[in-house]
């Protein structure tokens, strides 16, 4: 199971945006906003949730959304809060 995020990362970033689009929604739909958050000192990322955008299909049928568990959901989110956005925190 491969989780796709996307990050857009500052050097003098002071805190973090994390985004999850919604069901259908992947990272690529909201380029914009992370665009718009360009100037502000925030680091920005997005997920992918399972099943989603560029992240791993759970059904044989790329266009049939699918997840076992909402809890799912939580899990991968936390994990990459845990692992990409807060490392060592």
């Amino acid at each position: 199971m491969t989780i796709e995020y996307v990050a857009f990362r500052k050097p003098d970033a002071r805190a973090a945006i994390v985004f999850a689009p919604g069901r259908t929604e992947g990272t690529h739909t909201f380029m914009q906003l992370a665009y718009d958050l360009r100037d502000e000192p925030y680091d920005v990322f997005m997920i992918d949730h399972r099943g989603q955008g560029a992240s791993t299909r759970l059904l044989p049928d790329p266009m049939k959304g699918h997840v076992d568990a909402f809890d799912n959901y939580i899990a991968d989110y936390a994990e990459l809060v845990d692992s990409v956005v807060m490392p060592g925190d």
